[in-house]
């Protein structure tokens, strides 16, 4: 997806004083406005709409709104946020939900069951949302009981719905009843129960909130406006940043990452994120079709190399699934050094000798990392003799395309490799599960490994982490020893913030990064 740069360095301070006044990275005095500003590149939503958002859109708009659970820090256990308690039926069809009293919608208006049974039902006939093919899958009904307790009968399947919840945002049901047709409505116009209200959205520029003041959280937020600047070029982020325009920024540019951390002024934070890049590799046509091939390339690739250039901005690939998933594992076979030797007698035992093989990539046409992993690789391959035609591409392209090959497995519109950024659209290793799963819409290259899936379903039916992950990780070892995909990288997560700004959290399994109630001003 390429959208058009919006605004320049000086354009978007000027902005941002002319909607705000405050004292940069200094804690105001009683009284004072506190103004928190934020930097990011494409993170503003397109539109408010909670039911038709995905993955860091709904991050940013989880100030504004908030959903019935959540995962709680550091951990895949879900705690309630709108729900205060629930309980489960015997033979897991029907979950029952108490609603957290005292609880208004921005509109005035109190939270109710029925506000739950609307949002669920909006979001579903949208059919954007990420959350939707997870609750699709399972939810049959949602009944408001009375105006505290709302119930989801559902057809119980491997990952819990309490998980699935996470993504279902709770809107205003007079917001709904009287809105619920026009979506326009939804897009300009935000009504949730969060501790941050809209006071001013521009899509893909700008969105400034104001502190709720009757929110029914403690502590309340410590500032009094936030505002997200779509700030498209990173130099310009980065230089904002240098000079005290931005507390906060996300993803700014390697060459000046050196330089921030020389300055007092300022915190970089680097670590390993929660996305990860596969090349996949196309399991049921093709060449690729052979696993001795798939495990050629996989060896042949120069791993190091890839890490040396993008060093700042990507860590060592883990395997199908990040470690923090599966307790800090990483599978011990899992091929992440080259070994050439070893690549070559596989491509000889896949059939091929040198210079017979031309397989195709496509890459995403923005995604500068992507085009480096592309060039890397297609070196790599060169040495064993296999040669690899990149092609740059529209996202959207790319995905309708696959999506036709997944649904009518038309040999016509196969593709051998394209790469795959798998994050987590659901806080639990699910996420990555997904896309090995038969059935599941993510599996674009047909790949299947009938042990691995039962081995899921075991570790699903336990009820503690570390009983689950046992048969998870022989189920991960399985694919890892099928190879059907290469796992290239994990992209890292950059944060530059002012020193003296306090609070800051990232679960490890989510998209907190842009929570701003618990930040403040030391």
């Amino acid at each position: 997806m390429t959208w058009g740069h919006r605004v320049r360095s000086a354009t978007v301070w000027c902005i941002a004083t002319a909607i705000l006044a405050g004292a940069a990275g200094m804690a105001p005095t009683q009284g004072q406005e506190r103004l928190l500003r934020i930097g990011v590149q494409r993170e503003i939503p397109r539109h408010l709409d909670p039911l038709d958002n995905q993955g860091r859109f709904q991050a940013n708009i989880e100030n504004v709104f908030e959903p019935l659970v959540y995962p709680h820090r550091d951990t895949w256990q879900i705690r309630g946020v709108l729900a205060e308690k629930w309980s489960v039926s015997p033979d897991g069809t029907r979950w029952t939900f108490t609603l957290r009293k005292g609880v208004t919608f921005h509109d005035g208006t109190p939270l109710t069951a029925k506000a739950v049974k609307l949002s669920h039902d909006y979001m579903m006939k949208i059919g954007r949302a990420q959350a939707v093919p997870l609750l699709r899958e399972v939810v049959r009904d949602v009944r408001a009981v009375d105006d505290q307790t709302v119930e989801f009968i559902v057809e119980p399947r491997e990952m819990p719905l309490l998980h699935r919840l996470t993504g279902l945002l709770i809107v205003s049901a007079k917001a709904l009843d009287e809105h619920g047709s026009d979506p326009n409505w939804f897009a300009n116009n935000a009504v949730g129960t969060g501790p941050y209200v809209v006071e001013e959205f521009r899509a893909r520029d700008r969105m400034v909130l104001r502190r709720n003041e009757k929110w029914w959280g403690n502590p309340k937020p410590y500032f009094t406006r936030v505002v997200f600047l779509e700030i498209r070029e990173s130099s310009a982020q980065a230089l904002m940043t240098e000079k005290g325009e931005l507390d906060l920024a996300y993803n700014l540019p390697p060459e000046t990452l050196l330089k921030l951390e020389k300055d007092p002024k300022l915190r970089v934070i680097r670590k390993k994120g929660d996305r990860a890049v596969y090349i996949r590799m196309n399991n049921l046509h093709g060449p690729l079709a052979k696993k001795s091939l798939r495990q050629a390339l996989a060896y042949a690739m120069d791993y190091a190399a890839l890490l040396k250039a993008r060093e700042f901005e990507i860590s060592a690939p883990e395997g199908p699934v990040p470690a923090q998933y599966m307790g800090g594992w990483v599978p011990p076979d899992l091929v992440r050094r080259q070994d050439l030797a070893r690549a070559k007698e596989l491509l000889a035992q896949a059939g091929y000798k040198p210079g017979e093989l031309t397989l195709d990539l496509y890459i995403h046409q923005a995604a500068s990392v992507q085009i480096t992993m592309a060039e890397i690789f297609q070196d790599s391959a060169k040495k064993i003799g296999a040669n690899v035609k990149v092609t740059q591409i529209e996202i959207p392209t790319m995905l309708q395309r696959l999506r036709r090959y997944y649904t009518e497995r038309d040999p016509r519109f196969a593709v051998d490799m394209f790469p795959l950024i798998r994050g987590p659209y659901v806080p639990h290793p699910y996420a990555y599960f997904s896309s090995y799963v038969k059935a599941n819409f993510n599996n674009y290259m047909h790949y299947y490994n009938r042990r691995a899936e039962e081995l899921f379903a075991v570790g699903f039916r336990e009820a503690k982490e570390e009983e689950a992950l046992k048969p998870w990780r022989r189920a991960v070892d399985m694919i890892v020893a099928d190879q059907p995909d290469l796992w290239a990288y994990t992209e890292k997560r950059i944060i530059v913030m002012r020193r003296n700004l306090d609070g800051y959290y990232e679960h490890p399994i989510w998209f907190p990064e842009t929570h701003v109630w618990s930040l403040r001003f030391k």
